[in-house]
């Protein structure tokens, strides 16, 4: 009788093992199919084309440079993510702060990105500081 149950434990063990192997394989099998599908999607979610708006002063081909330069300096480019995805990617994008940019850029008072992930566009509304004051250092350094 002893003997019974023991084979019967033996049994249930190697079963167990089996099933965590298979399951464990199942989802290194799914991890890899993600990962593969992510990569074909990739160029989906590369940006394709950048507007700004509400802009009067300072120039879209200057703002976005340096919204460009802004989100592709925040990225960790030796990242695993980074390397699947590359730098053109909405994700990136969409979950920049954005005030950031804003701290460095002192022209600014608010910036507004709209996101439009079938288009994949942004659209960027920019809202200038009106001029209180002009102040010159020299000729080209007016403020």
């Amino acid at each position: 009788m002893n003997t019974d149950y023991l084979e019967i434990k033996k049994r249930r063990s190697i079963l167990r093992k089996k099933i965590r192997f298979y399951a464990l394989l199942g989802l290194c099998a799914l991890l890899l199919l993600a990962i593969f599908l992510f990569r074909g999607i990739n160029d989906y979610l590369d940006i394709q084309e950048i507007n700004i708006s509400n802009n009067s002063r300072i120039s879209s081909v200057l703002l976005i440079e340096k919204f460009s330069n802004f989100a592709l300096g925040n990225l960790n480019k030796s990242s695993f993510v980074f390397r699947l995805f590359g730098g053109k990617n909405l994700i990136y994008w969409y979950f920049s702060d954005w005030n950031k940019v804003m701290s460095t850029e002192h022209r600014l008072a608010s910036i507004l990105p709209e996101y439009d992930f079938l288009k994949r566009t942004i659209l960027i509304k920019v809202e200038e500081r009106n001029e209180e004051a002009l102040w010159c250092g020299s000729e080209e350094n007016c403020f």
